[in-house]
């Protein structure tokens, strides 16, 4: 399985979480409607909004992944499998 920022992602929501999730690789054209065009490659960088703006975030991603889940209703539920398609997740 390919290694990257978007499985890294789906991995830390899932052992956040406690999730029974298992994350699944789609092909890009499966994932996305024809005619979908999406950034190929993405890496986000703290750092630069940083140098540029002087932002700083306050929350760590972790506690940002649970207060989110927190207003999903039936987000532990423990049966969902999270697709990893082209550069993005799609829910299954």
């Amino acid at each position: 399985m390919p290694r990257g920022p978007i499985r890294d992602l789906a991995e830390l929501v899932i052992q956040t979480l406690g999730s029974k999730s298992r994350i699944e690789f789609v092909d890009y054209r499966e994932a996305y409607p024809a005619g979908f065009e999406d950034m190929l490659r993405r890496r986000p960088r703290v750092e630069k909004l940083a140098a540029s703006i002087g932002f700083r975030p306050a929350t760590s991603l972790r506690a940002i992944i649970e207060l989110t889940a927190r207003e999903i209703p039936g987000s532990k539920d423990g049966e969902k499998t999270s697709r990893l398609g082209g550069s993005g997740i799609r829910g299954g």
